[in-house]
């Protein structure tokens, strides 16, 4: 019966080629992960709708949902992270876990993206009841785009608690902040004036510059000071200078830039965010942060950081080529279909694709060498 139906929307058959690619990748960025202690982990497919609404109202929008046969409602994974995190929560002990992990990632057709989602994702999670591990996790997060051969990138780190803070120390209405954060995230200059028109001169001033907080640290610093802010706000971004001296030290020809601005679709991210963009794409490669909250929201005290890559992006910028294959046709005879296919079974290898092909009209142009079997030819 022939199906009337198209692919779902947005759904596509990876060619040979791109699988092959982001297979590369995978494998070789879970290997450098591992040098780090991360054990490799496979993230539950589905998850509890429930446990899935620490992710944020937004963020579940987006959710694929279903009701599984115990009347319990269910998605498909859409966010590795909470999945680890009620996996941790359960726990009778927290001590150290270091996670790598691939995960698929499903979303579903919404009026902001128009079209269903099925993309694949490699990325760390720590979570630990010591010490701080910003460093590690943006260190191999830069070395994983290392390995990928992905020029010309832009590191931007943020820290989700400066906005809050600057409107609580502006003495900003309740009613306003969710209109008003979103305004600043969108860099969206008139709909700030328009909000803020009623606040003190000062007031208006700091939030109309505050979208300009990116840069360098040393840019941001100066704007900042310029205007008096609090000793917490300066040291958010105190604290980013500190890692980013670190990382500079050992990869000083990274393009990091700090911005102030920056708020989170995912609600849980506690402190610093990190995303990674390339002109060469309008999606981000590369996303993360600290999620210190969620886990203390199930009664244990334990931080938590990490991020994720989309696999499929960095494949689209990456300039890493796996390794060729050879593709052989082996015209076989009807008579004798056994010979070859052991014939055949001789000449595979790692580089080697052999295909073993009865039909005398089949199209052999994307062969690199023909081998005839035929009675006549042996």
């Amino acid at each position: 019966m022939t199906q009337s139906k198209p692919l779902a929307q947005g759904m596509s058959i990876k060619s040979r080629d791109q699988y092959s690619k982001e297979d590369a990748l995978i494998y070789g960025i879970l290997k450098q992960f591992e040098t780090y202690g991360y054990d490799v982990i496979e993230p539950p497919s589905i998850e509890y709708y429930d446990v899935m609404s620490a992710s944020g109202a937004l963020a579940q929008q987006s959710m694929i949902k279903f009701i599984d046969p115990f009347g319990d409602i269910m998605v498909l994974q859409a966010d590795p992270t909470i999945s680890l995190t009620h996996y941790m929560s359960k726990q009778s002990s927290l001590s150290l876990k270091k996670f790598a992990m691939v995960s698929s990632i499903h979303k579903a057709y919404t009026m902001h993206s128009k079209r269903h989602e099925h993309t694949k994702q490699i990325g760390i999670e720590v979570f630990y009841d010591q010490g701080l591990y910003d460093l590690e996790v943006l260190e191999l997060a830069l070395k994983a785009l290392t390995y990928a051969q992905v020029n010309n990138v832009v590191v931007e780190l943020g820290h989700v608690g400066f906005i809050p803070s600057l409107l609580q120390s502006l003495n900003i209405s309740e009613s306003l902040l969710p209109s008003l954060s979103e305004a600043i995230k969108l860099k969206d200059l008139p709909a700030i004036q328009f909000l803020v028109s009623t606040y003190p001169q000062h007031t208006q001033d700091i939030l109309k510059d505050v979208i300009t907080w990116f840069g360098s640290v040393d840019e941001v610093i100066i704007k900042m000071k310029s205007f008096s802010l609090s000793q917490d706000l300066l040291n958010m971004v105190n604290e980013l200078e500190t890692l980013i001296k670190a990382i500079s030290s050992t990869d000083s020809l990274m393009n990091i830039i700090v911005d102030c601005s920056t708020v989170k679709t995912q609600t849980y991210y506690s402190g610093l965010t990190m995303t990674v963009y390339s002109d060469e794409t309008p999606e981000p490669i590369l996303s993360g942060g600290r999620y210190d909250h969620i886990i203390e929201q199930t009664g244990q005290r334990m931080s938590a950081i990490g991020f994720g890559i989309n696999v499929s992006t960095l494949a689209s910028i990456s300039s890493i080529q796996p390794p060729k294959l050879t593709n052989v046709a082996l015209i076989a005879d009807l008579k004798n279909p056994k010979l070859a296919f052991d014939y055949a079974n001789t000449l595979r290898s790692s580089t080697k694709r052999i295909h073993v092909i009865f039909d005398d009209n089949a199209d052999l142009n994307m062969m690199d060498e023909i081998i005839t079997m035929k009675e006549s030819n042996l």
